[in-house]
Parts: structure tokens; sequence; C-alpha cells
């Protein structure tokens, strides 16, 4: 009779521990999801910011290239304006008054077609040509770029 009595006992046990485990799955069920969920939540912050990094990358690579176009420019202008002063050079600064607006066209071409841009230009190549004549030194390039192409 002693038996008996264990085995119900035993079915019990065995029971609540079925119904045990099938809690436990169903809690570790719930926690993998969440975890899933958060994991989802992080890949989509790190895409996001992602993007923003290529976004802030491509503006930088933008700004280079407008800085080297400003540069070139800038450098074209220099280049032009240094050869109003070496044609000053052993001259007065009448006669760099008289040959500016030639020297300007002659040197920079691309302006006679625009009055406004080629008398503005005509003004600094007679500035450079009269530095020149009188024994002042033409700028280097980054002086010349911080005071003329900011």
């Amino acid at each position: 009779m002693v038996k008996n009595i264990w085995k119900p006992l035993t079915l019990l046990v065995s029971l609540s521990c079925v119904s045990c485990g099938t809690t436990q799955e169903i809690e570790f069920e719930k926690e993998k999801l969440e975890f899933e969920k958060e994991k989802l939540e992080f890949e989509k912050e790190k895409l996001a910011l992602k993007q923003q990094k290529q976004k802030y990358e491509n503006r930088q690579l933008e700004m280079t290239q407008e800085r080297k176009e400003d540069e070139g420019m800038c450098g074209t202008l220099y280049n032009i304006l240094e050869g109003c002063y070496k044609q000053g050079k052993g001259q007065t600064v009448e006669i760099c008054a008289d040959l500016t607006l030639g020297l300007a066209e002659k040197l920079a071409p691309d302006f006679r077609n625009n009055p406004e841009t080629l008398a503005s230009f005509s003004l600094m190549c007679g500035k450079a040509c009269a530095y020149a004549s009188q024994g002042e030194v033409f700028p280097s390039f980054s002086t010349f770029q911080r005071g003329v192409c900011p």
C-alpha cells in the first residue's frame, strides 16, 4: 500500500513540472522576442548613423571640390595679374594706365564679351602694373588668395 501512495504524488509532481516547462518556454520565447526587437532597433539606429556619416562625408567632399575650384580660379586670376605686373616693370605709372585695357584684353581674352568684368579686371591689371612700375613686390599666391579670393 505504501507504493500506491507515492505513485499519485509522483504523477502530480511530474504534471506540475510539465506545466512549469511550458510556462518557462513561453517566458523564454517572450525574452527571445524582446531581444530580437532590441536587436532590430539597434540595427535601425546603426543604419541611421551610417547614413548620417555618409551625408557628412559627401558634404565634405563637395566642399573640398568647391575649394579646389575656387583655388583654380584664384590661381588663374593670380597668373593673369602676375602677367600685368611683369608688363609694368621698368615702365611709368602713366604707361601702365595707357596699357591697362589692352593688357587686360590680351591676358584675359575671355572677358572681352563682358564689359563690366573687363572694366573691373583692367582696373586690377592696371594696379598690378603700377605696383611693378613703382618697384613694389607682387604678393605671394597665399597672400593674394587670402586678400583677393576669400
